[in-house]
């Protein structure tokens, strides 16, 4: 497990660095145009970084399968890389009791967490848009969470089973992307029922 945890950061540096830097540039450009203006004093800078670095290796770089054939000789790590799961999650398990399961709403499923996985920052009911990468029937979450507002998980429950009965990859994941627009937006005017910002089409 740490073995892939080492190899996303390898991949990371290896794209956003040297003759990559302008691709770098021209993602940062797109996915916080989709996602929002960030600025560094917000409260969720890191975590928003850190979803810009997981959305830029699995979703923008077109490069990683070169990467993985090239740089990495584990069928195990190669295998997790190709099982990325970009989802709306759940948190419930228990931190104290050391349950470590998340419900993956979108797709209907439960996943449990791998040991490795520090669960801390999680509590029980956390709603969050973030990825899983699956292993041997393990789960590794990566860093970059999105964390939603309680109030309105039944709206997102309605939705996501409209979007279940669509199947179509490509409107989930603009589903996504759309919540964590809307969570940027909502961050800057949190006095505000987030009701009035996460708007779902019907």
């Amino acid at each position: 497990m740490k073995e892939i945890y080492s190899q996303l950061e390898k991949a990371l540096m290896y794209y956003t660095s040297g003759s990559h830097y302008d691709d770098l540039v021209k993602a940062k450009e797109e996915y916080f145009s989709l996602t929002g203006k960030i600025n560094e004093d917000d409260e969720d800078y890191e975590l928003r970084m850190n979803s810009f670095n997981d959305w830029f290796l699995f979703q923008y770089c077109s490069h990683l399968n070169e990467y993985l054939e090239n740089e990495v000789d584990n069928p195990e790590v190669k295998e997790a890389f190709g099982k990325v799961n970009y989802s709306l999650f759940e948190f419930v398990g228990d931190g104290i009791f050391r349950k470590r399961i998340v419900r993956d709403i979108l797709h209907n499923k439960k996943i449990s967490l791998a040991e490795e996985i520090p669960i801390s920052s999680l509590v029980k009911n956390d709603i969050f848009v973030g990825r899983i990468l699956e292993i041997n029937d393990k789960g590794l979450l990566l860093n970059g969470l999105c964390f939603l507002p309680s109030d309105i998980r039944a709206n997102l429950f309605k939705h996501t089973k409209k979007l279940r009965k669509m199947n179509e990859p490509n409107e989930e994941e603009r589903f996504l992307i759309n919540l964590e627009a809307q969570r940027s937006r909502w961050a800057r005017y949190g006095h505000l029922s987030p009701h009035k910002f996460f708007v779902f089409e019907n």
